[in-house]
């Protein structure tokens, strides 16, 4: 049987951070290893990934989302929203976000282009929204 379509290669950017949570290397009681070097080719199943890092400099990123001039938005759960930018990580998360809940798991996790991002730039949040009872729940 013919392929439909030729073969593409996909390429994944790893975007690391540092876990606040106790992986299961810390668990056992490893430290973590980040992840350097690269980057690398791998062959799977569907096709060859090539694998690049960008940075290891994020604190629990949970969400990304490509802007239409190729630069990239990235939600950290701690409650920051980062720019990668040519590649390269922003030092300076961007302000002006919502005051949210940001203890134990809960802070800022999707980020989302408006699907008419580039005429209208809205972008949506998913993130909990603090309360005066949330320092009871801690």
């Amino acid at each position: 049987m013919k392929p439909l379509c030729a073969p593409m290669r996909i390429t994944v950017i790893a975007l690391l951070g540092v876990s606040l949570g106790a992986p299961a290397q810390a668990q056992r009681g490893q430290a973590p290893e980040p992840l350097s070097g690269g980057p690398w080719d791998l062959e799977t199943e569907s096709g060859p990934i090539h694998v690049t890092v960008l940075t290891n400099e994020l604190e629990s990123p949970w969400s990304l989302v490509f802007l239409p001039d190729g630069d990239m938005l990235l939600a950290e759960r701690p409650g920051r929203l980062r720019v990668i930018r040519n590649g390269v990580l922003d030092p300076t998360p961007i302000d002006g976000l919502p005051d949210m809940f940001t203890q134990s798991i809960s802070g800022l996790f999707g980020v989302v282009l408006h699907p008419d991002f580039e005429d209208n730039r809205l972008i949506y949040f998913a993130y909990p929204k603090p309360h005066t009872d949330d320092q009871q729940l801690l």
